[in-house]
Protein backbone atom coordinates (compact mmCIF):
# COMPACT_ATOMS: atom_id res chain seq x y z
CA UNK A 1 0.00 0.00 0.00
CA UNK A 2 1.24 3.34 -0.46
CA UNK A 3 2.08 6.40 2.16
CA UNK A 4 -1.85 7.86 1.36
CA UNK A 5 -3.37 4.51 2.33
CA UNK A 6 -1.82 3.57 5.18
CA UNK A 7 -1.88 7.02 6.97
CA UNK A 8 -5.66 7.13 5.42
CA UNK A 9 -6.14 3.94 7.73
CA UNK A 10 -4.02 5.34 10.43
CA UNK A 11 -6.49 8.33 11.00
CA UNK A 12 -9.41 6.17 10.66
CA UNK A 13 -8.24 3.98 13.73
CA UNK A 14 -6.83 6.76 15.83
CA UNK A 15 -10.58 8.37 14.88
CA UNK A 16 -12.17 5.20 16.28
CA UNK A 17 -9.93 5.48 19.56
CA UNK A 18 -11.00 8.81 20.32
CA UNK A 19 -14.42 7.33 19.92
CA UNK A 20 -14.42 4.54 22.14
CA UNK A 21 -12.22 6.80 24.74
CA UNK A 22 -15.34 9.02 24.98
CA UNK A 23 -17.33 5.52 25.53
CA UNK A 24 -14.78 4.90 28.25
CA UNK A 25 -13.88 1.34 26.40
CA UNK A 26 -10.62 2.27 27.31
CA UNK A 27 -9.19 -1.70 26.28
CA UNK A 28 -10.87 -0.87 22.65
CA UNK A 29 -9.20 2.13 22.85
CA UNK A 30 -5.88 1.09 23.17
CA UNK A 31 -6.28 -1.43 20.57
CA UNK A 32 -7.18 0.69 18.09
CA UNK A 33 -4.35 2.92 18.70
CA UNK A 34 -2.35 0.35 18.40
CA UNK A 35 -4.07 -0.21 14.92
CA UNK A 36 -3.29 3.32 14.34
CA UNK A 37 0.32 3.31 15.11
CA UNK A 38 1.09 -0.06 12.81
CA UNK A 39 -0.71 1.64 9.83
CA UNK A 40 1.58 4.76 10.73
CA UNK A 41 4.76 2.53 10.68
CA UNK A 42 4.23 1.03 7.27
CA UNK A 43 3.90 4.57 5.97
CA UNK A 44 6.43 5.63 6.81
CA UNK A 45 8.74 2.56 5.74
CA UNK A 46 6.73 3.09 2.36
CA UNK A 47 7.74 7.08 2.45
CA UNK A 48 10.14 8.07 -0.17
CA UNK A 49 13.27 8.27 1.65
CA UNK A 50 13.74 12.46 -0.12
CA UNK A 51 10.03 13.29 1.07
CA UNK A 52 12.16 13.76 4.84
CA UNK A 53 9.98 16.17 6.15
CA UNK A 54 6.92 13.88 5.45
CA UNK A 55 9.28 10.94 7.17
CA UNK A 56 9.67 12.50 10.13
CA UNK A 57 6.09 13.96 10.81
CA UNK A 58 5.13 10.08 10.15
CA UNK A 59 7.48 8.41 12.69
CA UNK A 60 6.79 10.68 15.33
CA UNK A 61 3.17 10.17 14.70
CA UNK A 62 3.78 6.41 14.61
CA UNK A 63 5.54 6.32 18.14
CA UNK A 64 2.64 8.70 19.66
CA UNK A 65 0.19 6.45 18.60
CA UNK A 66 2.19 3.54 20.19
CA UNK A 67 2.37 5.57 23.32
CA UNK A 68 -1.45 6.56 23.19
CA UNK A 69 -2.01 2.93 22.88
CA UNK A 70 0.50 2.42 25.95
CA UNK A 71 2.62 -0.28 24.21
CA UNK A 72 5.65 1.61 25.66
CA UNK A 73 8.13 -1.05 24.57
CA UNK A 74 7.07 -0.53 20.57
CA UNK A 75 7.23 2.56 21.08
CA UNK A 76 10.47 3.17 22.06
CA UNK A 77 12.31 0.57 19.94
CA UNK A 78 10.66 2.19 16.96
CA UNK A 79 12.11 5.03 18.34
CA UNK A 80 15.52 4.04 19.00
CA UNK A 81 15.48 1.77 15.30
CA UNK A 82 15.40 5.24 13.53
CA UNK A 83 16.81 8.05 15.32
CA UNK A 84 20.07 7.59 13.95
CA UNK A 85 18.82 7.70 10.25
CA UNK A 86 20.20 10.36 8.55
CA UNK A 87 17.79 11.07 6.33
CA UNK A 88 15.38 12.18 9.45
CA UNK A 89 14.74 15.96 9.88
CA UNK A 90 16.33 16.95 12.69
CA UNK A 91 13.22 18.55 14.35
CA UNK A 92 11.83 14.87 14.52
CA UNK A 93 15.08 13.52 16.14
CA UNK A 94 14.11 16.20 18.85
CA UNK A 95 10.77 14.87 19.06
CA UNK A 96 11.54 11.14 19.56
CA UNK A 97 14.13 11.80 22.19
CA UNK A 98 11.34 13.77 23.75
CA UNK A 99 9.02 11.08 23.60
CA UNK A 100 11.60 8.34 24.91
CA UNK A 101 12.35 10.30 27.66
Amino acid sequence: MTWLEEHNQSVEAASLAEIAIRSNDFEKARELYRMAASYETRAFEATDIEKERTRGITLVSAVSLFYKAQDFDKAEALALRTITDSNLPSFAKEQLKDLIQ
